[in-house]
């Protein structure tokens, strides 16, 4: 029953003919299916659950950081009112719980611990954001994560500047908002109205920015920014929403104090960091979704391409890179490729990987790699490539055993035919013969 109820939503969803009128609602619609079926997706519950631990972890090496740098800068005092903020939903516990934070956070003396102990604080909070970006990979079908050297400095610069921000915001709100300024303002209306409205609206605000920023900066691959936006808000009115059930949930599981004691506002701190990394994850999902919208599919297809079809794709992504190089246009980027190609993000990605870990491929030092041919054109011949595609990554030879020698010899056979009929063929000599191939001139994708 539960299947028919579903086939028959998604016959409704993904109508073709449909009115001009319900069109829009129904798109908005698919979205939210489509977001609701990743709930269930072990993948995704599972790397929330892991972000659980992690943050456990990481959560007072974070705060001491970000405290020692707030408190040089005089304005220490808001990181409190944010962490209450974060974890109001937990209900009266929330401020003891907030207190006992800070209380830990205060005694960690930075000035003290020596570069070992500074070392481990950083490398806590910095293997933190590595999971978050791992989590977000997943969402964007992205193998590779940052190489170290960008992980080092652009994680620091988010650990240091990103509290920063948000300290300075609040400190600026309240501090315009008490001025003489705005009690003129507001004594007028509707602007006292509008500026109340505002000053509310705020934290909502700083939140959605909060989540923007994350979805842009995090995965390792370029996410523009109206998808990401899109996220940020889908995902900042969920943790609105959940926050209140939580709330909620919170203030009538009076049975849970009696059962745990004490550790009750444990068990609540758990389950709302599970939510929260939850809502994260799915927000991430809302913006993939907005950015490449040919995955807004009503069942989701697991891709798994033959051996001509990689074979294909591995030219065809040396081609596309070696014409951009050639004519000094702007080098490709892993994700135009994959838009450009129409083919699933995840393969061409392991394609562009195995390429690269055989030379033929590198990356350009820019904020996001563009690629380019690691050798001239002219010396890679067609085999070559075809041949990084077919080799494994096992040491195990299947047809030197004595049953398959006939095997063996039948696929020698194939591959001499492969061999002979290319020839010496090289990437140049198939872009002469190919004078119907796109340059990155031909699309904005890049």
């Amino acid at each position: 029953m539960f299947r028919k109820t579903s086939q028959r939503i998604d016959d409704w969803l993904w109508e073709d003919a449909l009115p001009a009128h319900s069109r829009a609602l129904r798109r908005v619609l698919r979205y939210a299916r489509m977001v609701l079926v990743d709930v269930g997706d072990p993948q995704i519950t599972l790397r929330a659950m892991g972000l659980v631990y992690i943050s456990l972890l990481s959560m007072v090496p974070l705060l001491a950081l970000a405290f020692s740098l707030l408190k040089a800068l005089g304005v220490h005092n808001e990181m409190e009112t944010v962490l209450l903020s974060a974890l109001s939903p937990l209900g009266d516990g929330a401020a003891e719980l907030t207190t006992k934070i800070i209380g830990f956070v205060e005694n960690v003396k930075v000035g003290v611990l020596g570069s070992i102990g500074i070392g481990l604080l950083i490398y806590a909070a910095i293997n933190l954001i590595q999971k978050v970006e791992g989590g977000l990979n997943y969402i964007w079908q992205v193998n590779r994560p940052r190489s170290f050297a960008r992980r080092f400095s652009e994680y620091l610069s988010v650990l240091l500047v990103g509290p920063l921000i948000i300290s300075s915001a609040l400190a600026f709100t309240a501090t315009a908002l008490s001025s003489q300024v705005a009690a003129q303002i507001m004594s007028v209306e509707p602007f006292g109205s509008l500026l109340l409205m505002l000053s509310r609206l705020l934290p909502y605000l700083l939140i959605c920015a909060g989540f923007t920023f994350l979805y842009i900066f995090i995965p390792n691959t370029r996410v523009r920014f109206v998808p990401a936006l899109v996220g940020g808000v889908f995902a900042g009115s969920l943790w609105q929403l959940g926050s209140w059930l939580f709330a909620e949930f919170v203030k009538t599981s009076t049975n849970y104090d009696a059962v745990y004691s004490g550790f009750a506002i444990l068990i609540f701190l758990l389950i709302w960091l599970y939510v929260t990394w939850l809502i994260l994850l799915l927000g991430a999902r809302m913006s993939f979704l907005v950015q490449q919208p040919e995955y807004l599919l009503p069942r989701r297809e697991q891709t798994d391409i033959g051996g001509l079809q990689r074979e294909g794709l591995a030219l065809s992504v040396m081609t596309l890179v070696t014409d951009a190089f050639m004519r000094h246009r702007v080098n490709w980027r892993e994700d135009a490729i994959a838009r450009h190609l129409r083919m699933p993000p995840q393969e061409t990605y392991r394609i562009i990987d195995r390429l690269h870990q055989a030379g033929y491929l590198v990356e350009s030092s820019d904020d996001v790699p563009r690629l380019m041919p690691a050798r001239d054109p002219g010396t890679i011949t067609v085999n070559e490539i075809i041949a990084v595609v077919r080799q494994g990554t096992t040491s195990r030879d299947l047809l030197s055993t004595a049953k398959a020698s006939r095997i063996g010899e039948l696929m020698n056979g194939i591959e001499t035919a492969r061999a002979d009929l290319l020839g010496d063929m090289t990437l140049k000599d198939l872009l002469r013969s190919n004078s119907d191939q796109p340059t990155t001139a031909d699309t904005d994708s890049n």
